[in-house]
């Protein structure tokens, strides 16, 4: 039985690693490595796995596990239909997640940071205000 390397037994975190063969869990190790992994994991991919067989993943599932700039990405590796592609991402119930992903969270300034602890200090003063 193939296994997965140890370096993305991460991507399979409810999954006991050593179970997962590269037969019998493709469609899952193909999605996940191709969805969330890095280069080298993508290149491990690539060399266990034909494009073709990465091509009729995305195709037989809409991409629907990729974020849309990576389907983008494999839309043009793969050759995989331009228009097709569109359609995809333009589906409203896709739309509601993709907003999800695009999220950016703004963090505060250090300036900002250091008037907060100052701001903290002169209230209460405690040990806690001193550590970060």
């Amino acid at each position: 039985m193939n296994r997965i390397p140890e370096s993305i037994n991460t991507l399979f975190w409810e999954y006991e690693p050593e179970t997962l063969s590269l037969e019998q869990d493709r469609d899952l190790i193909i999605g996940r490595v191709l969805s969330s992994a890095g280069w080298d994991s993508v290149k491990w991919l690539r060399s266990e796995f034909t494009d073709s067989e990465l091509r009729d993943l995305i195709l037989r599932s809409k991409g629907r596990s990729l974020s849309p700039p990576r389907l983008r990405f494999w839309e043009l590796m793969l050759d995989l239909p331009h228009f097709q592609v569109s359609e995809w991402l333009s589906e409203t119930g896709r739309r509601i997640w993709d907003g999800r992903a695009t999220f950016h969270c703004l963090l505060a300034s250090p300036d900002d940071i250091a008037c907060m602890k100052l701001s903290a200090i002169a209230q209460r003063g405690s040990k806690k205000d001193f550590i970060d």
